[in-house]
């Protein structure tokens, strides 16, 4: 079954779901809200409560199986029942475990309380994860999450070319989320680097009309270009959900979107360059 919008039904909630998952009202609104209050009048952080009754903060499927998040993470990370069953852009699993291979680096523009990083220092260890993310307290979640799951990532605040180009040199796997800035952040002109390195971005396609076929247009010449597709979650993937009353299971599993996600995966015709 397709997911439900998944986001609280206080006024609130709603303005901030209809600004975006990453709004500063939306952020604000996490921060503040009543841990106590959401676990029990929430949508989500019902469904929530119900899911931590039965399991523990641990992610339990996926291609971030086995991280864990702190207790202080319930009501303050965005989706968290979703991350924690291993629903969260489940698209994405087997595009990175078959991707990252061979590369020297993973960045993460847009890495949040660093979901895709800290995945991907317990899977590849031997690959150097660094999140970029401007809001503090998701850096400050981050943080703490690296020393809890005992990996080594690095967090920093704002990506610019000259951040990019201060990666040492080797292969450079590149993944974005931010919400539409990457038509201004993609751009080989500004980061010369991006020629050589493998790219996951996702496309907004409700928010950015064109900024897909941008992208392929600008890399035309240097990449190979590949649609991910979001797909609707089944419930029936998601064996601890089974008794669970259909709407409530569906909420512990939303990502909150208008329309389902979009993935660019561009690939250098040369293969990654050190």
């Amino acid at each position: 079954m397709s997911q439900p919008d998944g986001l609280d039904n206080s006024l609130l909630g709603r303005i901030a779901g209809k600004l975006g998952g990453y709004s500063p009202i939306l952020r604000w609104y996490r921060a503040l809200r009543p841990r106590w209050l959401w676990l029990r009048l929430d949508p989500i952080g019902r469904s929530t409560r119900r899911y931590l009754d039965e399991n523990d903060l641990t992610i339990k499927r996926g291609y971030c199986e086995g991280i864990a998040y702190p207790p202080e993470s319930v009501a303050r990370i965005g989706f968290l029942s979703t991350k924690l069953i291993g629903a969260y852009e489940h698209e994405l699993d087997p595009v990175l475990e078959t991707e990252l291979p061979g590369h020297d680096f993973f960045v993460d523009i847009g890495s949040g309380e660093g979901y895709y990083c800290l995945g991907t220092a317990r899977r590849f260890p031997e690959i150097k994860a660094i999140g970029y993310e401007t809001d503090e307290a998701e850096r400050s979640m981050a943080e703490k999450m690296t020393k809890l799951n005992s990996v080594e990532c690095e967090f920093r605040g704002t990506a610019g070319p000259e951040e990019i180009a201060s990666i040492p040199d080797g292969k450079l796997f590149l993944m974005t989320d931010i919400e539409g800035y990457e038509y201004e952040f993609v751009d080989p002109e500004k980061i010369p680097r991006l020629y050589q390195s493998t790219m996951l971005i996702e496309v907004h396609p409700a928010t950015r009309e064109g900024l897909r076929q941008t992208l392929i247009d600008r890399f035309a010449e240097t990449h190979t270009a590949k649609v991910i597709d979001g797909l609707p979650k089944q419930l029936s993937d998601y064996p601890e959900l089974a008794g669970w009353p259909e709407q409530r299971a569906a909420v512990a599993i939303t990502e909150g979107r208008p329309a389902l996600p979009e993935w660019l995966l561009l690939k250098p015709l040369t293969g990654p360059q050190g």
